[in-house]
């Protein structure tokens, strides 16, 4: 008998969410985020992206993010981070972002203990 059957090949998640998503809203789950793929409408059941490359993903500028850095959701401010405190996890960085730039190439949910190296 089978332990396991896998259902899908893990890029998405089911989500039903409470009110109306616009496409690219990140949505924190426990201790990762998804992002809308389009616009969703609040009670419909839908997919969340959990996998793939997020492009000139808002960040907090003052950060200095190196390519592989984990990076956390704050869900206040709507952006990007390298402050775990009081965030939920989204990814490792796929680009470099120095200190001023509000910008910053996202590997969604990327695994927590690779270090991605260039």
């Amino acid at each position: 008998m089978s332990e396991m059957s896998a259902r899908t090949q893990g890029n998405d998640i089911n989500y039903t969410p409470g009110s109306a998503l616009v496409a690219g809203q990140v949505v924190p789950r426990e201790s990762m985020i998804g992002v809308a793929p389009s616009p969703i409408e609040a009670i419909l059941l839908v997919a969340l992206h959990i996998r793939g490359v997020a492009d000139g993903v808002a960040c907090l500028g003052t950060d200095v993010v190196g390519i592989g850095d984990q990076l956390y959701w704050d869900d206040t401010n709507n952006r990007l981070t390298l402050t775990a405190t009081d965030n939920t996890y989204a990814g490792a960085a796929a680009s470099a972002s120095p200190n001023g730039t509000e910008t910053v190439d996202l590997i969604i949910n990327a695994p927590t203990k690779t270090k991605i190296t260039s």
